[in-house]
């Protein structure tokens, strides 16, 4: 028998702010001592989702007394994130697949990224007039009763498989972590409830 399990449901905690890399203005230069600006950006942006991602960020802007700014107009992209205008400038927030979309070049984050996800961090990128911004990595600890579940299902017989919309990196760290048997990763929210609703 196959178990699915929907990874941010069954398996998480619930998303909270790790870190954040800025890079100065459109020469792609690590900037890692300040974060405000970065932090603006997102605040603006992430303030037209109710994505449990932009919550943990929202809440990390709001302890640091960092308000969004008013936006003219946000598109919401399923499965990618928002792209929004601010005034005369065009800004992204989303995956690695909505910056790719975008062609915005990720080479100057891309090690550190590599890192952050192989840790189990779920990546946001942003960019501002094709440019990227920086990158900010929000952590989702695996639940303390996750593992000895994966555990019993397996000892069942079962074959337990994670189904989620993160990157494949964060996914299969997860999985390592509770003992899953693989992953099933970058699919959209609606691709999952089809999947549950399929094989459940």
């Amino acid at each position: 028998m196959q178990v699915l399990l929907e990874q941010a449901q069954l398996l998480l905690r619930g998303y909270y702010y790790d870190d954040a890399i800025a890079l100065l203005e459109n020469c792609g230069e690590l900037m890692n001592t300040d974060t405000a600006a970065l932090l603006g950006l997102a605040a603006s942006i992430e303030a037209s989702s109710s994505h449990p991602l932009a919550r943990a960020v929202l809440r990390e802007c709001e302890n640091r007394g960092i308000a969004p700014q008013p936006l003219d107009r946000v598109e919401n992209l399923p499965g990618f994130g928002l792209v929004a205008q601010q005034e005369e400038a065009v800004i992204a927030a989303g995956n690695a697949a909505l910056m790719e979309k975008l062609s915005i070049d990720l080479s100057a984050v891309e090690e550190k990224a590599r890192l952050l996800e192989e840790n189990g961090k779920t990546l946001l990128y942003f960019a501002k007039n094709k440019a990227l911004a920086g990158l900010i990595a929000v952590a989702d600890p695996v639940k303390d009763t996750s593992a000895a579940a994966v555990k019993e299902l397996k000892e069942l017989g079962c074959k337990v498989v994670i189904l989620t919309g993160d990157n494949p990196r964060t996914a299969d760290a997860v999985c390592k972590a509770v003992g899953a048997d693989y992953a099933i990763a970058q699919e959209a929210a609606e691709m999952i409830r089809t999947a549950i609703a399929k094989y459940c």
